[in-house]
This record gives C-alpha cells, sequence and structure tokens, in this order.
C-alpha cells in the first residue's frame, strides 16, 4: 500500500509539473503573438507616416504651381501694360494684378491647407498606430505574466496534493512535517 501512495504522489507531481510547462507555454506564446503584433503595428505606422508625406507632396506641388501661375498671370498684365495693349473693357493693370493674386492666393491657401490636412491625418493615424502598438506589448507582458504565475500555480497545488497524499502510517509518513522536499 505505501507503494502504491509513492506512486501516486509521483504521477500527481509529474502532472503538476507537465500543467505547469503547459501553461508556461501557453503564456510564451500568447507573448509572441502580441509581440508579433506590435512589430506589425510599428511597421504600418512608419508606411502610414511615408504614405502621408508622399500624398501631401501632391498638394505641395499643387500650391507651387499655383504660385508659378500667379507669377505668369502678373508676367503677361506687365508685358500687356508695357505695350500699350490694354483693352478698355478690362480696367487698369493695377485692377488685374490684385484679381490675380486674389484668385491665385486663394487656389495657394487651398492647396497648401490640403497639404497640411493630409500630412497631420497621416501622422496622426501613424501615432494612433504606435499607440495600439504599445497596448499589444503591455498585452504581451501580460500574457507572459500570467504564464508564469499560471505554473507557479499549478506546481503549487502539485506540491499541495503531494503533501495531502502524504498519510501518516503509511510508506510516505516518514517525510510528514518535514516539508515538501523531505527536509
Amino acid at each position: 500500500m505505501a507503494q502504491g501512495i509513492g506512486i501516486a504522489q509521483a504521477i500527481g507531481m509529474a502532472v503538476s509539473v507537465g500543467s505547469a510547462v503547459m501553461k508556461l507555454q501557453e503564456g510564451q506564446a500568447q507573448a509572441a503573438q502580441m509581440n508579433a503584433m506590435a512589430a506589425n503595428l510599428e511597421a504600418q505606422s512608419q508606411f502610414t507616416r511615408f504614405k502621408a508625406k508622399q500624398d501631401s507632396l501632391k498638394y505641395k506641388k499643387q500650391a507651387n504651381d499655383e504660385l508659378n501661375k500667379i507669377l505668369i498671370r502678373m508676367a503677361q498684365i506687365n508685358a500687356a501694360a508695357g505695350a500699350g495693349h490694354m483693352s478698355p473693357f478690362s480696367g487698369n493693370a493695377f485692377g488685374l494684378k490684385i484679381r490675380a493674386l486674389s484668385v491665385g492666393g486663394q487656389n495657394f491657401a487651398t492647396a497648401k491647407g490640403n497639404e497640411d490636412i493630409v500630412r497631420l491625418m497621416g501622422y496622426a493615424q501613424a501615432n494612433l498606430q504606435l499607440s495600439q502598438a504599445g497596448q499589444a506589448r503591455e498585452a504581451a507582458n501580460a500574457a507572459y505574466k500570467k504564464g508564469v504565475f499560471g505554473a507557479v500555480g499549478a506546481l503549487g497545488m502539485g506540491a499541495y496534493s503531494y503533501w495531502k497524499t502524504d498519510i501518516p502510517g503509511g510508506g510516505a509518513s516518514a517525510n510528514y512535517g518535514k516539508g515538501f522536499w523531505g527536509t
């Protein structure tokens, strides 16, 4: 009978150790998955930031094109006024310059505003992705700790079961009261 109790205790401890290893591996696997998700989000964040900058360059070019149109229109007005080819129905050269600056300035401001909006929205999206990556890294840390604590708990339950099956009067009772490792 004493031999059966020793075997039961050994089997119980083996099951506890196996359970502890499984819980630790489960926590490590979840942590690895969350860290991979975080790395993916960080890479997406860099791409989002790059794409926002690239998209904003289109509007920056549009704004610069508007400035060039203003310069060309002003030069045309100056040339026409200097040559004396001003139509009496079109007004004076100064009025035409003001009109060219007004329309061109509005177009420039719109394009410049679009450039800023696109770039800032992309940066905001990239920052959101970085925040999500940080949360995933925190979740990875929590998953790993959960695995470690689960393993410690499984070992603790195994030790308790070992102690509980140590019946006085049996072959295992020689260790009774000496602690887990018989010391």
